[in-house]
């Protein structure tokens, strides 16, 4: 989930990890975590930008060239 954070706080994502996360910074946190900050009123959700939308399309396949001497 991603949230804006409106305090600095200190939390931890996984369970062993702990994490700064500064006040006016976006950070995409697991939903747990981030329940914990909204609740707190530390940190407000932030909408997923449409570019998060659009998948992506695969790399098409380079061309193979000959080259002189090669």
């Amino acid at each position: 989930m991603n949230v804006k954070m409106i305090k600095t706080v200190n939390g931890s994502p996984d369970g062993v990890t702990v994490n700064r996360y500064e006040a006016g910074h976006e950070y995409d946190i697991p939903e747990d975590l981030a329940a914990v900050f909204l609740k707190a009123k530390m940190a407000k959700q932030v909408k997923e930008s449409a570019a998060a939308d659009v998948p992506e399309t695969p790399e098409a396949p380079k061309k193979k060239t000959k080259g002189k001497g090669k």
